[in-house]
């Protein structure tokens, strides 16, 4: 599993930093992405296969301010 969090990561990393249109999501003014948005940007640019439970995997080693449906 590690490697498919690292893989997640990274893509996310990349995505949400450097090119959330390639995913053709649009951040907030304060940098962030609709959840379900980024799912499904993910999922239909073949970048990532996600789903809610691999991102609450992923977003809870670093932040437990913000929730994920």
């Amino acid at each position: 599993m590690s490697k498919l969090l690292n893989d997640t990561s990274k893509f996310l990393s990349f995505v949400l930093r450097h090119e959330p249109q390639a995913i053709g999501i649009t951040l907030d003014s304060e940098g962030w992405a609709d959840i379900s948005a980024l799912i499904d940007g993910a999922n239909k640019s073949g970048g990532l296969k996600a789903d809610s439970n691999l991102l609450r995997l992923k977003h809870g080693n670093y932040c437990r301010s913000r929730t994920i449906p």
